[in-house]
């Protein structure tokens, strides 16, 4: 998750340093693009791990039928528990704030200076 954040924040970043030097500005915005594609691969690959346990345990059937052993209900947790503790909220609550933050800083350049 930490890339996500740290892509976002050089993401924000670009147009601020785009005062300064267009080759900073462009060195932040590649970066920023780096990162997010990793980020967006890791998030791919935890979503399919989840579906992939879900479907080829047939999870979603044996809690219907009422058919779940000892390792189905532990399978079922850990994709639950694998849900609550994702950051997910978090994240979106920081990158909230800090456009918000390098917005109004942003707005702040452009009529100062």
């Amino acid at each position: 998750m930490l890339i996500g954040i740290i892509g976002s924040i050089a993401l924000r970043l670009v147009l601020p340093l785009s005062r300064i030097s267009n080759l900073y500005a462009s060195i932040s915005w590649y970066f920023a693009m780096i990162l997010f594609i990793v980020f967006y691969i890791y998030r791919f690959y935890v979503e399919e791990k989840r579906q992939a346990i879900i479907i080829s345990n047939r999870l979603i059937e044996k809690t219907r039928d009422g058919k779940v052993d000892t390792e189905d209900l532990n399978k079922i947790r850990t994709i639950l528990n694998s849900l609550l503790v994702s950051k997910v909220k978090v994240n979106y609550l920081f990158l909230l704030i800090i456009t918000i933050v390098f917005l109004i800083f942003q707005v702040f350049i452009d009529i100062i200076l």
